[in-house]
C-alpha cells in the first residue's frame, strides 16, 4: 500500500506525456499539504510544454492571405517597405504554397487570390504594383473579405492570415472586444490570424486581443525597414505550430472549490468542471495556469484530491487527437511540514504580479502613471515575500522584478504619451513577462527562432552570409570583452539570458538589438528606457558600420567587422 504520508513530488518532477510525445502535463499544488478541519486559499499550477519535434519532419503546406492596411497613412515608405515584404514572400515560398493578398482602406478588395504560387507567383507580384495607400481603416472588412478566399483545410495544411496595420481602425467595428470576437470566429474555422502593428500610431490593444481570438502572434515593427523579418517570422511560427484546440479540463475534489483562473484565460464551467481554452503552441511554448482554489481540509489525516486535469489537442494540420491527464493531491496531515513547493509557489506569484501589471498598464493608458506606479512597487512585494527570492539572481521571480523596475524607471519619468506608447508596444512584443514563467512562448530566447522560421529566413537572404562582426566593451562592466554576433538577432540588455547581458541598472531587461536586414546588420532600440546613444543623440533604429560606437547605459561598444577567412 503506498504511503499516505509520502513526500510530495515537487513541481515538475513528475510527467504524464501524450502518447505522440506533443505535449507534456504537469500539475502540482502551491501547498502540498494542510492542516485537518482548516479552510485555506492556495494555488494549482498546471504546466503544458510543447516538446521538441523531428528536425527532419517535412513542413506542412501553407495557404495564407496577407491583409494589409492600404489607408491614407501608409502612404509612402510604409506601403512601399509593406508591398516589397509582400513580393519577397511569394519569391521564397515553395510552388505548393498558397499566397493571397488583402487591401482594405474604407473597404476591402482583393489584390490576388489565394492560388499555388507554382501557377500564380509572377501574376501576384504583378498585381502588387497597383496598390496605393488612401482612405479609412476598416480592419473588420479586411478580415471578412481575406475569410472569404480559403477553401476548406485540407490534411497536413495550415491556413493563417498576417493583419498589418500602422492605425486605429475608424470603418466598421472598431473595438478590441468587437475585433477579437470577429477574430474568434474565424480560429473556430481553422483560420488562425497573427498581427503586425506598424509605427508610432497604431493601437497595440486591438492588434494584441486579434491575435489571442485568432490563435496568432503580434509584433510590434517599430520600422517600416523590418517588415520583411517580421511577415516572415510570423508565417514560420504558423508552420511550427505543433497542436492547436488546445483545452485543459479542471475537475476539483469534493472538498475543492475553483475561485478563478489567474490571468483570466477563456473558461468556460461545464458538467465536468471548468475548461480552459489556450493558444496554438509551437515548439517550446511553455504555459502555465494557475488556479485559486479554496481548500477545505477533512477532520481526518490522509490525501485528498484536490483537481483532475484533463489535457486534449489536435496534432497541428491533422485529425490526430492528444490526450493527457494527472491528478493533484493536497495531503492533511496533524504534524507535517506546510511549506509551499518553490517552483509552483514562483509562478503563482508571477501569475498575480502579471495581474497588476495589467491593471497598472491600464492605469498608465489612461495617464494616471503614480497610481500606476504604486502598483507596480506592490506587485514586486508580491515577488520579494515568496521564499526562495533574491534580486539580481537569473531566476523567474528575478527576471519579473526586473521587468518591473523596467516598466517603474518609465512611469517615473512621467513619460510624453508617444514614449510611453512605444515602451508599452515593444514590451508586449519583445518581452516574456518573465524568462521561465507562466508564458514562455518558443524557447524563451528571442534571438531564437524555430526551424521554419530559420528556413525561410535562410531563403530569404538568398545565400548571402552573415558579416564576421563582433561588439567589442570599451567601457562598463564588461570592459574588455570581444562577442562574436552569429546570427540575424543579437540582444543586448540587462536580462541574463541576453547575448551580451549588461548588469547596469540603467539599460533594460532587453534594451536593444542588433538584427541582420537586407545584408546589413542594424542597430534597434526595443522600446527601451533610454535607448541606444550614437553620437550623444538616442537613435531607434541605425545602420552599423565597422568601427561604429554606441552607448548603452553607462557602457561604451564599438561594432566591429572582419574580413572571412579565405
Amino acid at each position: 500500500m503506498a504511503d499516505p504520508y509520502r513526500t510530495p513530488i515537487p513541481f515538475g518532477g513528475g510527467s504524464s506525456n501524450d502518447p505522440a510525445n506533443t505535449l507534456s502535463l504537469h500539475a502540482a499544488p502551491v501547498h502540498p499539504a494542510a492542516r485537518p478541519d482548516e479552510v485555506t486559499t492556495s494555488y494549482v499550477v498546471i504546466k503544458v510544454k510543447a516538446e521538441k519535434q523531428d528536425s527532419t519532419a517535412k513542413r506542412p503546406k501553407l495557404s495564407a492571405v496577407l491583409v494589409l492596411d492600404a489607408s491614407g497613412s501608409m502612404q509612402g515608405e510604409p506601403i512601399a517597405q509593406v508591398l516589397h515584404s509582400a513580393r519577397r514572400l511569394a519569391e521564397i515560398l515553395d510552388d505548393t504554397d498558397r499566397l493571397g493578398v488583402v487591401t482594405f482602406e474604407n473597404g476591402a478588395q482583393t489584390i490576388a487570390p489565394l492560388l499555388p504560387l507554382g501557377q500564380a507567383r509572377r501574376e501576384l507580384i504583378y498585381r502588387l504594383s497597383s496598390v496605393q495607400a488612401n482612405g479609412g481603416t476598416n480592419i473588420a472588412g479586411g478580415l471578412a473579405q481575406s475569410a472569404l478566399l480559403f477553401p476548406r483545410r485540407e490534411f497536413g495544411e495550415r491556413h493563417l492570415m498576417i493583419l498589418m496595420s500602422d492605425g486605429e481602425p475608424n470603418v466598421g467595428p472598431r473595438t478590441a472586444p468587437e475585433l477579437k470576437e470577429q477574430a474568434k470566429q474565424l480560429k473556430s474555422r481553422d483560420l488562425a490570424i497573427s498581427t503586425l502593428g506598424f509605427g508610432a500610431n497604431h493601437q497595440d490593444e486591438i492588434l494584441n486581443a486579434i491575435a489571442e481570438g485568432g490563435g496568432g502572434r503580434y509584433t510590434f515593427v517599430i520600422d517600416p525597414k523590418l517588415a520583411e523579418s517580421s511577415f516572415i517570422r510570423a508565417l514560420g511560427a504558423q508552420l511550427d505550430v505543433v497542436a492547436e484546440k488546445v483545452e485543459v479540463l479542471l475537475t476539483p475534489g469534493p472538498d475543492i472549490d475553483i475561485v478563478r483562473v489567474l490571468e483570466d484565460p477563456p473558461c468556460a464551467f461545464g458538467a465536468g468542471g471548468l475548461r480552459v481554452t489556450l493558444p496554438d503552441l509551437i515548439v517550446g511554448d511553455e504555459l502555465n495556469i494557475v488556479v485559486e482554489v479554496r481548500v477545505r481540509a477533512p477532520r481526518e489525516p490522509g490525501p485528498m484530491r484536490a483537481l483532475s486535469v484533463k489535457l486534449s489537442a489536435t496534432v497541428a494540420g491533422t485529425g490526430r487527437t492528444i490526450a493527457a491527464q494527472q491528478t493533484v493531491e493536497i495531503l492533511c496531515t496533524r504534524t507535517g511540514t506546510l511549506d509551499s513547493d518553490p517552483v509552483a509557489h514562483a509562478l503563482a506569484s508571477i501569475a498575480l504580479a502579471a495581474e497588476m501589471r495589467s491593471k497598472a498598464r491600464i492605469l498608465s493608458d489612461r495617464g494616471s502613471y503614480a497610481d500606476a506606479e504604486a502598483l507596480l512597487r506592490k506587485a514586486q512585494q508580491v515577488l520579494v515575500d515568496t521564499p526562495g527570492f533574491k534580486q539580481g539572481e537569473n531566476t523567474p521571480l528575478g527576471d519579473a522584478y526586473e521587468t518591473l523596475a523596467d516598466d517603474i524607471l518609465v512611469l517615473v519619468k512621467r513619460p510624453a504619451r508617444e514614449e510611453y506608447e512605444q515602451y508599452k508596444r515593444a514590451a508586449r512584443d519583445y518581452m516574456d513577462f518573465a524568462s521561465g514563467g507562466t508564458s514562455v512562448r518558443g524557447g524563451g530566447k528571442l534571438g531564437d527562432m524555430p526551424a521554419s522560421t530559420r528556413a525561410l529566413l535562410d531563403k530569404a537572404r538568398g545565400g548571402v552570409v552573415l558579416p564576421r562582426a563582433f561588439v567589442r566593451v570599451l567601457s562598463g562592466p564588461n570592459a574588455g570583452s570581444r562577442i562574436a554576433i552569429t546570427k540575424e538577432r543579437f540582444v543586448i540588455g540587462r536580462m541574463a539570458g541576453c547575448d551580451l547581458p549588461v548588469p547596469d541598472p540603467n539599460v533594460s531587461r532587453q534594451h536593444s538589438m542588433i538584427e541582420f536586414v537586407h545584408g546589413a546588420f542594424l542597430l534597434v532600440d526595443m522600446g527601451s528606457t533610454n535607448g541606444p546613444i550614437v553620437n550623444g543623440q538616442r537613435v531607434s533604429r541605425i545602420q552599423l558600420h565597422n568601427g561604429m560606437e554606441f552607448q548603452i547605459g553607462g557602457s561604451v561598444l564599438r561594432y566591429e567587422t572582419e574580413a572571412p577567412s579565405p
